[in-house]
């Protein structure tokens, strides 16, 4: 790559103006010794940064997937910017977060990789040593510390995390450092107004190219029909919250049965509305006898980190939460997720999707259970693209003609997996589909939609699942959970009406397709003792 001339110029926060010649980014100025492998889509990314940056972008947006490896790229364009010396001297690279709490967790992983870190965050701000590779901070600190000034005077450029959240003073940075490196990380730059503050966005993998490679699981979707928010206000793009608990208190369905019957005793966290709805649910799971707490933003810090401990060893099982595990929250541990909350905003559905898709040992999908409609609504999250442009206030247009791209999901008869409407298959049990009919749902429950409702799709596919192999593997269901021979006599007579004529079927392995359909009668039964 050619050489390229770095002006520097003075800036607000005072720094004397400076003129360097460097070659671009992958010179060599100052050699760092770190422990960090990066993957071939981080080295791309980093050099069209470089590149960009070269041509005169220095305000731009790296858009990666959750679980990618944002934090590692961060620390290879560090790597790269302080090893070939761009920066105005004196100065050192600044890591801002959204949240005081993310600032001990970034801190800690970028020392993992060889670096000194300074910190300023609150009490924990460390006194400067002058040997610092990389400071962190939070923005809150440097609103409260740089009252004068939007930025410190050692800031000689900024990556700022979670980008699609722009403060006030997020805002004032970026105006400010408008002769250095500005790069916003996010999985989702979504959020209006982005394109007056960044240049332009720089694209990594999307999320099912992720999943094809292995960097992330795939996802397994489960879902009901949209509960009935009619009426609930819109405001700032997205449902008024308080009328949005009170109509999800009502709407609540079945999430308690249908983890039982769907989630695999997976680690699961559970997005709610608000306080009282996360409590509500948490308190549902307990009285099953499953271990379930709740966080929210009121919860201290010590009982966060005590909840999290928890939960990482298994001694909890359920996370409820309102929005405390939708950003920020790294736990690979955890592959599954309720959604519990409704939201018109995509940015939101993809972040709180994104919580379940890191890998980890032993661990093969990411599983959504769907009670709001989200997935009904955009998509399956590794059907979402980051758009080509940054919005520039026209959001709401924009982000429309991208969802009518998108395919239209509905919701399995047989056993509630999210299939795209054009599709005539399950792929989880097979079940061939007719045209899509108009459901009438009923407020308050999670919605079964029995195949017997629609004489269209009454009957199996013989190619899908014989009968008589049907009623094999339900006799081996039944030998397998202690179940008597009756048992797989009443669920054949349930399934198609009429008494299996099988009488010397020996027990079958149980297929997955019969599991899942198990799965869905499970459902429908706990749902009518509540009734």
């Amino acid at each position: 790559m050619r050489i390229v001339m770095v002006e520097a110029s003075s800036r607000s926060s005072g720094c004397s103006a400076t003129r360097q010649t460097t070659a671009y980014w992958g010179a060599s100025v100052r050699v760092l010794n770190l422990s960090l492998a990066l993957r071939d889509y981080q080295v791309d990314a980093i050099n069209t940064l470089a590149r960009n940056y070269g041509q005169g972008i220095k305000r731009q947006i790296l858009a990666m997937p959750t679980g990618s490896g944002k934090t590692e790229t961060a620390a290879g364009i560090f790597q790269r910017v302080i090893e070939a010396g761009i920066m105005p001297p004196r100065t050192v690279p600044y890591f801002i977060v959204d949240r005081t709490v993310l600032c001990q967790q970034a801190a800690e992983r970028f020392e993992r990789m060889g670096f000194n870190v300074g910190i300023v965050q609150g009490d924990n701000t460390t006194p400067r040593q002058g040997n610092e590779d990389v400071i962190v901070a939070s923005v809150q600190s440097i609103r409260a510390r740089y009252k004068a000034r939007p930025v410190p005077d050692d800031m000689g450029m900024a990556i700022i995390d979670e980008a699609h959240i722009i403060h006030r003073r997020h805002a004032q940075i970026i105006k400010t450092l408008d002769n250095i490196l500005v790069v916003g990380l996010s999985a989702t730059p979504l959020r209006e107004g982005l394109g007056r503050l960044f240049q332009g966005v720089v694209k990594g993998p999307t999320i099912a190219e992720c999943i094809e490679r292995g960097w992330l699981v795939p996802f397994r979707c489960y879902g009901t029909q949209k509960p009935n928010l009619d009426g609930v206000e819109v405001t700032r793009g997205d449902y008024n919250q308080r009328q949005l608990g009170q109509r999800m208190q009502t709407i609540t369905g079945d999430i308690v049965s249908s983890w039982k019957a769907l989630g695999e005793n997976r680690q699961t966290i559970v997005f709610a509305v608000d306080i009282a709805h996360a409590g509500d649910i948490a308190e549902d799971f307990r009285a099953e006898g499953i271990a379930a707490a709740v966080i929210h933003h009121k919860t201290p810090p010590d009982d966060i980190a005590d909840l999290f401990g928890r939960f990482e060893s298994g001694e909890l099982r359920i996370l409820c939460s309102v929005t405390k595990l939708s950003t920020g929250f790294d736990s690979p541990i955890t592959s599954c997720a309720i959604m519990a909350r409704p939201t018109l905003s995509e940015a939101l559905y993809m972040q709180m999707a994104g919580r379940v898709c890191r890998p980890y040992p032993g661990k093969q999908t990411a599983l959504l259970l769907d009670h709001a409609g989200n997935v009904e609504r955009f998509g399956r999250p590794d059907d979402f693209r980051v758009p080509g442009s940054l919005d520039d206030g026209e959001l709401a247009s924009r982000n429309a003609r991208k969802r009518c791209e998108l395919p239209e999901m509905r919701t399995c008869p047989e056993c509630t997996y999210m299939v795209p409407r054009a599709e005539r298959e399950c792929p989880e049990c097979g079940l061939t589909m007719g045209k899509p009919n108009v459901v009438v749902v009923k407020d308050g429950e999670l919605v079964d939609l029995d195949s017997s409702a629609d004489p269209a799709n009454k009957s199996r596919c013989d190619e899908a699942l014989s009968r008589k192999q049907f009623y094999a593997e339900l006799l081996g269901f039944a030998r397998e959970r202690g179940y008597k021979r009756g048992w797989a006599w009443h669920k054949y007579h349930t399934r198609y009406g009429e008494r299996p004529a099988f009488g010397s079927a020996k027990p079958l392995e149980p297929s997955l397709a019969t599991r899942r359909w198990i799965k869905s009668r499970q459902i429908a039964h706990a749902r009518a003792r509540k009734l």
